[in-house]
């Protein structure tokens, strides 16, 4: 049967209640109302922890990391974005598990092997945890990406001295655990919280359980003691942020997972062909956790033997939360101008930015498609209706006059230049709510009645 109904969802918990009724046609979908939270209020506040493998295998890995970062930094600065940075290694059976790094790792190119750094950053220290971009930024508000870049090559180059059964996983938690101090100084309550591991092999995290030793435990003896993947994602949208799935990115630069992929002692995934010493084992769990945050989730080779491409969709993925704000959930599509009311177009929109220009567009949606933003300031009992300014897509852009008093307008990605996974339509702000209130959006959702 085919229903309409109210459909409310704030991030991964759902209440549903229904009026049960037909009102249209077998072939057709179902409607419904969606209410979104949107967290951050839009902040431009990103905290961005990095999980960096130090096994003896990770010594060009780093190098390319660290010589592709100022194009990461490049594409978040443009956006106007505030940042914390942090670097935690997959090593969690040292004393330093978990910690954030302020200086370089341990590495076997040291005159004492693995007693120091690498000679090159043997002075090398930054003097803090955590990176910030105020810090780096002059009063006149032009950041230092030149120094950022140097000091983030200083506690990114963690070293290749690490225990080589890799547990990432586990060292994200250790390292956002709220109970540590460290996490006081770097996440903060109203920013996006992003998580970028980068290695070359699959993660072995068991929690509080016994500590593999070796890799054939992980892949075969043992698996089943590993942690479930589930309660990593859980632990960042609960633990760290408050229950706001919307406040978290996850990427990952790691070695593919090839079709029919069965781990075998010495057999890699994927092999770098410009860069010598650079491979990788199918990074699955990781992948796992990339699948389980949708399209707030973004996944590189660790093989191509460039990262920039990776690193730019990353930061491409943060800089939207600071401009645009994606709507998650499929809407209600069209074919053709005669399927919208009112004389409103029928819109192409595109779910991401990874093919052509000239590509055939992913769907059409209305361009009188109702969006509703709803804002209550901390203190305040009901939430306000805040004025949109309609349709903004770039077919409609030239033709729309913004009235004045719009405190948000539509977007719609009617070309490649952005994406909003899933939906293809987001909003931006014209009037910034408070970092503090609780802000929602309102907007019709269509699914198959499967």
């Amino acid at each position: 049967m085919h229903v309409r109904c109210a459909l409310t969802v704030f991030v991964f918990v759902q209440m549903v209640g229904c009026n049960l009724h037909p009102i249209q046609g077998l072939d057709e979908a179902i409607e419904a109302v969606r209410v979104e939270r949107v967290a951050g209020g839009g902040s431009n506040k990103i905290d961005i922890l990095f999980v960096i493998d130090d096994s003896n295998s990770m010594v060009e890995e780093q190098q390319l990391l660290t010589e592709n970062f100022q194009l990461f930094l490049d594409g978040l600065t443009a956006a106007g974005a505030d940042l914390h940075i942090a670097v935690v290694t997959t090593d969690t059976k040292s004393s330093n598990a978990g910690v954030f790094r302020s200086g370089p790792g341990l590495s076997e190119l040291a005159d004492d092997f693995c007693a120091g750094p690498p000679p090159a950053l043997a002075d090398c220290d930054v003097g803090t945890s955590v990176l910030k971009s105020d810090a780096y930024t002059d009063e006149n508000g032009v950041l230092d990406i030149e120094s950022f870049s140097r000091d983030f090559a200083c506690i990114a180059t963690v070293g290749n001295c690490g225990h080589f059964v890799e547990a990432g996983l586990d060292a994200m938690q250790l390292g956002l655990d709220p109970e540590r101090a460290q996490v006081a100084d770097f996440i903060r309550d109203d920013a996006v919280l992003a998580v970028v591991f980068v290695t070359d092999e699959d993660d072995c995290s068991t929690g509080a359980g016994r500590p593999l030793q070796e890799n054939r435990e992980c892949f075969v003896t043992r698996r089943d003691e590993l942690v479930a993947v589930e309660q990593y994602r859980d632990f960042l949208i609960e633990d760290v942020k408050g229950g706001f799935g919307s406040a978290v990115i996850v990427g990952a630069i790691i070695a593919p997972t090839p079709p029919g992929y069965q781990w075998a002692e010495g057999v890699l995934s994927c092999t770098a062909t410009t860069v010598a010493g650079v491979s990788g084992t199918a990074g699955q769990r990781y992948n796992e956790l990339i699948r389980l945050f949708g399209g707030r989730g973004v996944e590189g080779s660790i093989c191509e033997g460039d990262f920039s491409s990776v690193l730019r969709q990353i930061s491409n993925e943060i800089g939207r939360n600071i401009d645009v704000n994606c709507l998650t959930e499929n809407i209600p599509t069209c074919t053709q101008a005669s399927d919208c009311s009112n004389g409103a177009e029928c819109v192409p929109v595109f779910l991401t930015d990874e093919v052509p220009i000239e590509a055939t567009p992913d769907k059409f949606v209305c361009s009188d498609f109702e969006l509703s933003i709803e804002v209550k300031n901390l203190g305040e009992e009901d939430f306000t209706v805040w004025t949109g300014n309609g349709p903004a897509g770039d077919t409609l852009r030239d033709e729309y006059t913004t009235p004045e008093g719009a405190q948000f307008e539509v977007v719609y990605y009617a070309d490649r230049t952005g994406s909003c996974p899933n939906s293809g339509v987001g909003f931006r702000f014209l009037e910034r709510p408070s970092p503090t209130a609780d802000v929602r959006a309102l907007y019709p959702v269509s699914f198959d009645d499967d």
